[in-house]
């Protein structure tokens, strides 16, 4: 029986009289079987093709049936995933995916390197090693990609979150967005001041409980959060620091949901507050919301329904971007209406992302997330994680404790344009 190609052929020198020049014949190493006419390199390249094209397959009728996919796979299916997968990492305090794609990228960078040194000394030829690299690839991206979408990607072709938790969608009126954003300015200050009393913060901000606490106060928050329907269940596994935060920081990322193993993971360098928002993000992709604008949503509304004052300011600074928003709009002024100390906070964010980041990494993550949304059908790409605004105006507008303070006919439909204060993703 044929083998998959590991490594390509090997050149070897047949022996030969001192007088002629050696001949140089490539054939396979003898522990290995010889790729027979039915299995060849081609053929292997269509299998991956065609597994490839099964799971797009999979993915477009999904695509047709959203309300399906919410019902027997988000709601059901993945409920069962999601736990076994917790069951697995739960004895574990480092991230396994991490660790696993660490491994794949190593195997790779070594793999290529120890083989182009080879043929760079003619003992096998470059053509074959670009060729079974290409194969390793395909293979190794068509495999992942199935399991993807069964793990989790599925979620992505879900019911809209404003069809599944009923959110207005028409534009706000003036007097809407005014109320609005007198409500995220508040909630900012006021429980700034709440999880500052007692505490000695000289300048920035630093959340006051350990991070198993805080796991606790999110997870609570989502269990008490009947609008997410089954999501709000627990069960899940706890969120892990990435071990590579450093890494992240400068390729401008916050954090990773996993599929492959179910684990959150976030940058604990990040400023501490943003840490909770970040980690309830995470905990939504956990929980089958794919889409990063609807994670986003999701977030806030579990941060600025916590328990505690410094979670729930968390999610109030993320809606920085809504008052932006509402202010080019020309609405109102609210970014002034920021106390000091959140301010401190808005503006250590900046500076920790100016030092941290780096130009050319940072462009190159934007790029890949956008093109990784877009094969999951997200239309707009990396903008999608500023859609959220209108998802927050909207949870607003079907809350019933909102009220506007007047009337007004007039009819302002909230921007989506990337705020400058938000942090990277």
């Amino acid at each position: 029986m044929a083998r998959f190609p590991l490594r390509p052929p090997v050149a070897v020198a047949a022996p030969q009289p001192a007088a002629p020049p050696p001949i140089e014949e490539f054939f396979d190493i003898p522990d290995e079987e010889p790729i027979s006419s039915g299995y060849t390199i081609r053929s292997l390249f269509w299998k991956a093709t065609i597994w490839l094209l099964v799971a797009l397959g999979i993915q477009t009728l999904a695509s047709l049936s959203p309300s399906l996919v919410e019902l027997v796979y988000s709601q059901t299916i993945y409920f069962h995933i999601s736990r076994l997968l917790t069951y697995v990492n739960r004895y574990f305090s480092i991230s396994l995916g991490e660790i696993f794609f660490g491994m794949v990228i190593i195997w790779f960078f070594l793999w290529t390197i120890w083989y182009l040194r080879r043929a760079f000394r003619g003992e096998t030829r470059v053509f074959d090693v670009i060729k079974i690299l290409f194969l390793h690839l395909a293979w190794t991206f068509s495999t992942l990609f199935v399991l993807f979408l069964l793990l989790w990607g599925l979620n992505f072709q879900r019911m809209p979150i404003s069809d599944s938790m009923g959110l207005i969608r028409r534009p706000a009126r003036s007097d809407e967005l005014q109320a609005i954003g007198a409500r995220i300015y508040s909630g900012i200050n006021k429980n700034y001041d709440d999880a500052a009393a007692g505490q000695s913060w000289a300048g920035t901000s630093r959340l006051p409980m350990p991070m198993a606490r805080l796991n606790e106060i999110l997870e609570a928050s989502f269990q008490n959060t009947p609008m997410l329907g089954a999501a709000r269940q627990g069960g899940l596994g706890v969120p892990k620091p990435l071990y590579s935060s450093r890494i992240a920081g400068v390729f401008g990322a916050e954090g990773f949901f996993i599929p492959y193993s179910g684990e959150p993971l976030y940058n604990e360098a990040v400023p501490n507050c943003d840490l909770p928002f970040v980690i309830a993000r995470q905990k939504a992709h956990q929980r089958g919301f794919a889409r990063e604008d609807e994670a986003n949503l999701v977030a806030y509304i579990i941060c600025t329904n916590a328990s505690d004052p410094y979670v729930r300011y968390s999610g109030f600074l993320h809606g920085i971007k809504v008052l932006e928003e509402i202010e080019k709009s020309g609405v109102g002024q609210y970014r002034d209406k920021v106390g000091r100390g959140p301010s401190t906070d808005l503006d250590a964010r900046i500076d920790y992302w100016f030092k941290t980041k780096s130009e050319y990494p940072d462009t190159l993550l934007q790029r890949l997330t956008g093109l990784y949304l877009r094969i999951n059908r997200v239309r707009r790409g990396y903008e999608n994680f500023d859609e959220d605004n209108p998802l927050i105006i909207g949870y607003y507008l079907k809350s019933p404790t909102f009220q506007p303070r007047e009337s007004s006919p007039a009819s302002v439909p909230p921007a989506t344009t990337a705020p400058q204060t938000t942090a990277p993703r």
